[in-house]
């Protein structure tokens, strides 16, 4: 009878985890100045020299000249078994060194047991490149993604910390992915170190990261906890154009796009070409694209707000 009491409210205490959502957010919108003690900032001092980690125009920013690292707690902690999630962006501006070192981490309060550790690492990389790893208790990189990186471009990497009361405790590493399941820029650290519960998460500053910045954190239970991010669309301000003759007045303009998935977003228009009447568009995003449906509409002038890509003869024909 009791340990079927125990394995109920084991399940439930896994339930509740699976549930929880995201557990730490944070943009770094705080004044330039150290992390910890700025308004309304969670991070603490857990080693070095205190207040040398700082926001510099609402990014933390890590070095290597520097000791101190800092933690947040996770809301709901301790997490003793289950899977967290954790996603940032990165900004490398100076190079770490071969075998690099790590800079961020799920932990325990007020220890360094520190679990799924990121690193950035030059070893492999072509010259003036880098690229990010992970271990998930090793103190060098155990698996690193094959993509070199360029300084001074963002990146956004996902890490997962998966402590199976079964199988032990993994960690995944994905740059840019779209989805958990994808594979391509994606590593499994192959470590095996002994299970830790996690109430933190941490930033560390150490010999061999290099210079980087950081924005945009949140943890959570759920991959789309801390991973649905939606693309930015630039589109021109609205046109109007006058059509002074049957042939129409022809129309160039320009759409770009960006999202997570590491690469240029294609931009399709739909439909392709115009039968003699003019068409208003919006653009979507469709599995790393951006699709743009049309709308017949019979009006001869029309304000154009959200367009795409290419040139577009109102009372004519799109070429």
């Amino acid at each position: 009878m009791k340990k079927s009491l125990l394995t109920i409210v084991w399940l439930a205490s896994v339930l509740a985890t699976a549930q929880a959502g995201v557990i730490l957010s944070d943009t770094f919108s705080y004044p330039d100045g150290s992390l910890v003690g700025a308004a309304g900032s969670p991070w603490k001092t857990f080693t070095g020299t205190a207040g040398q980690v700082d926001v510099v125009s609402g990014r933390v920013h890590l070095t290597a000249a520097e000791t101190e690292g800092v933690s947040a707690p996770v809301a709901g902690a301790p997490y003793a078994f289950g899977a967290l999630y954790a996603s940032f962006t990165l900004n490398l501006k100076t190079l770490p060194t071969a075998g690099g070192n790590f800079f961020a981490a799920f932990n325990t309060n007020g220890s360094s047991n520190f679990r799924a550790r990121v690193f950035v690492l030059t070893g492999g990389a072509a010259p003036g490149k880098y690229r990010v790893g992970i271990a998930t208790a090793a103190a060098s990189a155990v698996a690193v993604i094959a993509t070199d990186l360029t300084p001074g471009v963002d990146y956004q990497l996902v890490v997962r910390y998966n402590n199976s009361a079964a199988a032990g405790p993994t960690s995944t590493l994905w740059l840019n992915p779209c989805s958990e399941s994808q594979t391509v820029n994606c590593v499994t650290a192959s470590d095996t170190p002994p299970s830790a519960s996690v109430t933190t998460f941490a930033l560390r500053q150490a010999t061999g990261i290099g210079d980087l910045q950081m924005d945009n954190l949140l943890v959570g239970t759920v991959f789309s906890d801390v991973a649905s991010i939606p693309p930015v669309i630039s589109c021109p301000p609205g046109i109007t154009a006058y059509a002074v003759n049957p042939a129409g007045a022809m129309v160039n303009f320009n759409v770009t796009a960006t999202d997570n998935s590491g690469g240029p977003v294609t931009i399709k228009c739909t439909p392709s070409s115009h039968d003699g009447h003019l068409y208003r568009h919006r653009c979507v995003r469709q599995r790393g694209s951006l699709r743009i449906p049309g709308q017949r509409d019979p009006a001869a002038l029309r304000r154009l707000g959200q367009q795409s890509a290419g040139r577009l003869a109102i009372g004519g024909k799109r070429q």
